[in-house]
């Protein structure tokens, strides 16, 4: 399994990507990364703290450092922030050696999935449903690069983990 592409789920935040990251790499024996997690553990703060201290341009220089780190490993399920896709050379990067998938949301689940957390930088506004709305229609052409996609509306990480594993033996 060392020559493995990765596996690397994208999708805006609430998608479900780190829960159903978690059970894809089990199901598939491989090991699991996150991007937000390998900046927390760089920096020694939380997302939410690196954007209030540093901001998001900072933050997204990371998260650019982290693709290009674990791009060049194999065999990984690999849990991307929310944003990865904003950046060409965070995909083209993932796409040399990986299958992304997109975990597609509504935006009413997003808001629901997201609105009991106080950590999201982006959807601290007075609107949030909006703003996720509008988000997710500037990041549309950037998730339709995924090979495969995924509607995790009403499922669990489980279902979605598993649907994963189908579609891909179709690739």
């Amino acid at each position: 399994m060392k020559n493995s592409p990765n596996i690397i789920l994208i999708g805006f935040m609430g998608s479900g990507k780190t829960s159903t990251s978690k059970v894809l790499a089990r199901l598939l024996e491989r090991s699991c990364v996150s991007t937000d997690d390998k900046i927390v553990d760089w920096e020694g703060r939380t997302i939410a703290q690196i954007f209030e201290v540093r901001g998001e341009p900072y933050f997204r220089s990371l998260e650019r450092r982290a693709v290009a780190e674990l791009s060049d490993k194999s065999a990984l399920v690999i849990d991307c922030g929310g944003g990865v896709v904003k950046d060409p050379a965070n995909i083209a990067d993932l796409k040399t050696n990986g299958i992304l998938v997109h975990l597609k949301t509504s935006p009413e689940w997003i808001l629901r999935r997201t609105k009991d957390v106080t950590k999201r930088p982006l959807l601290d506004v007075p609107d949030p449903l909006a703003r996720i709305e509008k988000l997710l229609k500037e990041r549309a052409s950037m998730y339709a690069q995924a090979e495969i996609t995924v509607d995790t509306d009403g499922k669990t990480p489980e279902q979605v983990a598993r649907e994963i594993v189908s579609l891909l033996k179709n690739l």
